[in-house]
């Protein structure tokens, strides 16, 4: 029995339109795909909050290009960037490694960084990230769906090196993440200069203190509440009979400055309590206690793991009953950190 041309016509658009919805099928689940990249990071002294900002950076590079980026390690991830970083003198050291989940074994990049929080971090972190595409010699394939993975919000699984994971998720405390508190001790020396009705029988002096206190320091600001000593001796003029003036002074001191995101650090700090004042005489010391107060300003640079040094300048109040004592100081101040 012949069959129609109408009947051929009809087999050959049916398979034609069957095929062309095929490929567009196929198109568009290709396009809706994102190849996707995990990141793990790793380091000595964990910082969640720093780990966000290099994800996020990092991972609107990758969006526009086209790459998803995640945190969450059970989810179907093509590619793993490794990311380990270590902090110091208010610069971060990255080390990247990017791995294709397939062959853990064969690293495809290798790039070390140095970052600071500055308004250049950003461009940085881009910069970086485009070097490991590069160095990688993978062609990927962009796709419109690409997203970064719970910014902010997803748990994260920071490995400390040499040690088993550790699990850090996000809270609602103000400013994010803290850098876990610190043990500061202090010295300084100093050279005092009076001022007021106390010049009448001495001009100058000599000071030293020792203090100690808990520190709480984020990316911009520090605080700290300990305590102070300090031990002052005050010159009589050459016409001025009589023996030396000393100040014996300990109580609260509060400290509030820059944070760990500078290259220095500038503090302000206030304190006050009461001083024994005494006088060696010949014979004899005398002595009494006085309401007193000092405050000041200290700008200090790191010089190696834990340790600074800087200068520092305070006033000195001691409202001594027949007469105030005031004056000023010049310090040089060491710090260390526990």
């Amino acid at each position: 029995m012949p069959v129609s041309s109408d009947f051929y016509g009809l087999i050959t658009r049916f398979f034609s339109q069957r095929y062309i919805y095929m490929i567009l099928l196929l198109v568009q689940v290709s396009i809706s795909y994102s190849e996707t990249i995990l990141f793990e990071f790793a380091s000595t002294d964990p910082d969640p909050k720093l780990e966000n900002l290099l994800y996020v950076a990092a991972g609107i590079e990758l969006m526009q290009s086209g790459i998803s980026s995640t945190q969450k390690d059970e989810q179907e991830a093509d590619y793993l960037l490794s990311t380990q970083y270590d902090s110091a003198k208010g610069k971060t050291t990255v080390h990247y490694r990017f791995f294709a989940r397939s062959s853990p074994e064969k690293i495809l990049a290798d790039i070390t960084f140095e970052v600071t929080l500055d308004p250049d971090f950003d461009s940085t972190v881009a910069s970086a990230v485009r070097q490991v595409l590069k160095l990688s010699g993978i062609r990927f394939t962009p796709s419109p769906n690409a997203k970064i993975d719970g910014i902010l919000s997803v748990p994260r699984i920071t490995k400390i090196s040499d040690q088993s994971p550790t699990v850090h998720k996000d809270t609602d405390t103000p400013g994010g993440q803290h850098e876990k508190t610190k043990i500061n001790l202090s010295g300084s020396i100093a050279g005092v200069f009076l001022l007021g009705d106390i010049t009448k029988f001495m001009h100058n002096g000599i000071s030293c203190s020792l203090g100690a206190g808990y520190s709480w320091r984020d990316e911009t600001w520090n605080i700290m509440l300990g305590g102070s000593i300090i031990a002052t001796r005050l010159f009589n003029d050459a016409e001025i009979t009589g023996g030396s003036l000393y100040v014996f002074y300990i109580g609260p001191e509060v400290l509030f400055g820059t944070g760990r995101a500078f290259p220095y650090r500038v503090a302000a700090t206030l304190s006050g309590g009461a001083a024994i004042i005494s006088v060696a005489d010949s014979d004899a010391m005398r002595a009494k206690t006085a309401p007193c107060a000092d405050a000041g300003v200290s700008l200090t640079i790191p010089i190696g793991s834990g340790f600074s040094i800087g200068l520092g300048v305070k006033a000195l109040f001691v409202f001594d009953s027949d007469m105030i004592i005031a004056g000023t100081s010049t310090d040089i101040v060491i710090g260390m950190e526990l």
